[in-house]
């Protein structure tokens, strides 16, 4: 929710204090590593007493002046702010570069730069403790009120200090009180629940609503991970509306208005959980738990120990929605993903929505949960659903043999010659047909642009029966898409037959299914501005995440892939599925005859060679069907070749819509452990009545 400064409360806690601030640039020498450790401290002018202290620790590439508005204003009330820099990962990696981001972005951080700014803050604080025995600060620093705040890669470093577990072991610091991170990282190489079980010090976590980092592959739902795992710290979470990455490491030129509005809120909310946790300062502690969320733009949420069994009224509570956002981040940060998002409904009700990651690794931008994206086979249970309803309402019969429509295909023929009859349209829809599979689909298609500037599916039912079939129909499975793209012209000619109006069987579909459903940005045509704006397709090669061309725009009429050629977006694709569910109701009245939906869920063929986590799986018209031990059917959907799944759990009344854009066959390990979290979530003790 949007929650603004309050000029009241502003005037507490964000407006500078009673102290003049002054600075002091220097350096200490580490001799036993032969490293240099320069800082800047904001010293408040006039102490008569111990004053607590801070140490900050600046991002990949700063330096440090990064968070000058922070050491200033902490200054004035009376803390003392060392803020140190990094050598190895400061300013020196970009200085004399024409493009300072771009430069920061192609250098890897590598394990020697980590390990240094780990050693660094230990042997500062042995310098600040030296500082307080003797010299013009003795006295003055309190070195058993200590707190560290980071930025970036500088909260990698406060993280470490503060307790958190990495791959190689983990480094806290125990005269550590207290611990502020700004634009915290998602672990690496460990569970979030492994990562941050040892922290116990109460932290402040802040980002923003834009803080995306892409080629570090940190997303705004990274920046939540530490808040939402780190279970044994009182913590809080700011999450600044608007703000970018670059908001709080200071000042910078042409940023948004909201960066400057967030270091607002951030020196109100930090100079309080400093009181809070420093000071044990009651009012402090109270205006963080009441008051705070008057006071900032933006989302605040405050987890105490003692209220973390607190019951939610939240359908998913928040355990549960950590499990299903989980695997995502975790795919995108071992570079499976660019982005994607996840949108569950139960009992007709959104209980998750979210999108994770970016559309765009070139460009940054985030990807979002009602992204346009190609669907590939997820397009089948569509098409089969209009078969079923073409079906029932006797403008085709699925059992009559293609030569009824297409009279052509009485001369079917096996691609070695021999004569054979023509698949029936039922074939044709469950794989059983003697079409090719997917790998041929593309020499198909190479074949139909050699021969025509627009083919339409009449060219790919000419061309499919030129070439002949692979195999007799009704003897064999063989996955693919090929057929029900010839199924479609056989539509198209029952449906002349029929009403005596010509329609391409994309018209068909949205006149009987996507205008019924409001299934407005589901098409077989998408515009040249909506392609632009479809997130990129990539494929993992060797370098990493490799971009896939995309489509271009086809002009309507022209061939429309029954069995994969559709984009579309979450929330239409749920439409449907919640149509299924209600039995053919959809928002306005009835969309499927009941006949109709027991059409597409009857299974065609028995136990294929999908892995589906059921007692028993076939394939219905267009759709995988799963069922369970007594047989009764429990799954329908399907999924994509660029990664998409959309499918309905009949027993649990779920639909569950996954958007990606990276091949399916590259993604098991991620399949397999969403499958496995939404397992976890929704067992029958999870689900509400």
């Amino acid at each position: 929710m949007g929650l603004w400064l309050s000029a009241s409360a502003n005037a507490v806690v964000s407006t500078a204090g009673p102290y003049e601030v002054e600075t002091q640039l220097a350096a200490w020498m580490d001799t036993s590593r032969d490293r240099e450790v320069p800082y800047k401290a904001y010293i408040p002018k006039g102490l008569d007493g111990p004053a607590p202290v801070l140490v900050f620790s600046h991002g990949y590439g700063g330096s440090r002046e990064a968070a000058t508005y922070l050491g200033e204003h902490m200054a004035s009330h009376g803390f003392v702010s060392f803020h140190l820099q990094h050598p190895g990962s400061d300013s020196s990696i970009w200085q004399g570069s024409r493009n300072p981001l771009r430069t920061i972005a192609q250098t890897p951080i590598t394990a020697e730069m980590t390990l240094n700014r780990f050693a660094d803050l230990p042997f500062a604080l042995d310098q600040i403790a030296a500082a307080n025995r003797q010299g013009p600060w003795a006295g003055l620093l309190d070195v058993d009120t200590l707190g560290m705040w980071g930025h970036s890669f500088g909260g990698v470093s406060t993280m470490a200090a503060a307790g958190q577990r990495f791959q190689g072991g983990y480094n806290p610091e125990p005269r550590l009180r207290a611990a502020a991170v700004f634009s915290p990282n998602a672990p690496r190489g460990i569970s979030a629940q492994s990562a941050y079980a040892d922290i116990t010090i109460p932290m402040l976590y802040v980002s923003g609503t834009q803080d995306v980092v892409a080629a570090f592959r940190q997303t705004v739902a990274h920046r939540r991970v530490a808040f939402e795992h780190s279970v044994n710290a009182t913590r809080y979470l700011f999450m600044a509306d608007g703000a970018n990455h670059s908001a709080f490491s200071g000042t910078r030129q042409q940023e948004p208005a909201a960066n400057a509005q967030a270091r607002e809120a951030v020196k109100a909310l930090g100079l309080a959980f400093w009181r809070a946790h420093l000071q044990a300062d009651a009012e402090a502690q109270q205006w963080l738990r009441q008051a705070a969320a008057g006071v900032v733009s933006g989302e605040f949420e405050v987890c105490e120990i003692e209220r973390q069994s607190a019951p939610s009224s939240a359908r998913l509570n928040a355990d549960q929605a950590v499990r299903l956002r989980q695997p995502l981040l975790e795919a995108i940060q071992r570079g499976e993903l660019s982005g994607g998002s996840l949108l569950v409904q139960l009992r007709g009700e959104t209980v998750f929505e979210e999108s994770h990651g970016v559309a765009d690794l070139d460009s940054g931008r985030a990807f979002s949960t009602d992204e346009v994206a190609m669907i590939a086979s997820s397009t089948k249970p569509l098409t089969g659903a209009v078969f079923a309803m073409l079906h029932v309402r006797g403008v085709l019969s699925l059992d009559e043999p293609l030569d009824v429509y297409l009279p052509q295909w009485g001369e079917a023929k096996l691609e070695d010659g021999s004569a054979v009859r023509a698949p029936t349209l039922r074939e044709l829809l469950s794989h059983t047909s003697g079409m090719p599979s997917p790998q041929a689909w593309g020499g198909v298609i190479r074949a139909l642009l050699a021969e025509h500037d627009a083919p339409a599916n009449a060219d790919l039912s000419a061309h499919m029966l030129k070439r002949g079939l692979a195999f007799a129909p009704g003897t064999e499975y063989q996955y693919g898409g090929v057929g029900m793209s010839v199924a479609a012209h056989a539509a198209e000619v029952a449906w002349q037959r029929q009403y005596d109006e010509t329609l391409t069987y994309a018209q068909i579909m949205r006149r009987l299914l996507l205008d019924p459903l409001e299934m407005h940005n589901t098409t077989f045509y998408p515009s040249v501005e909506v392609i632009a704006g479809m997130p990129m397709r990539y494929r993992r090669g060797q370098q990493g995440l490799e971009p896939i061309p995309k489509p271009q725009p086809q002009p309507p009429g022209t061939m429309a892939n029954a069995g994969g050629g559709l984009v579309s977006t979450a929330a239409d694709l749920v439409a449907f599925y919640e149509m299924v569910r209600r039995g053919g109701l959809g928002p306005n009245g009835r969309v499927m005859e009941p006949e109709a939906i027991a059409l597409m869920s009857d299974r065609q063929v028995g136990a294929l060679g999908f892995n589906l986590p059921y007692a028993d799986y076939g394939y219905g018209l267009g759709a995988m069907l799963g069922f369970a031990a007594d047989g009764a059917l429990i799954h329908l959907g399907h999924g994509g070749a660029f990664g998409t799944d959309a499918h309905l759990r009949l027993d649990q009344q779920r639909v569950v819509v996954l958007i990606v854009q990276t091949p399916g066959a590259q993604l098991r390990r991620f399949q397999a452990e969403l499958r496995a979290a939404l397992d976890k979530v929704f067992v029958p003790e999870n689900l509400l009545d």
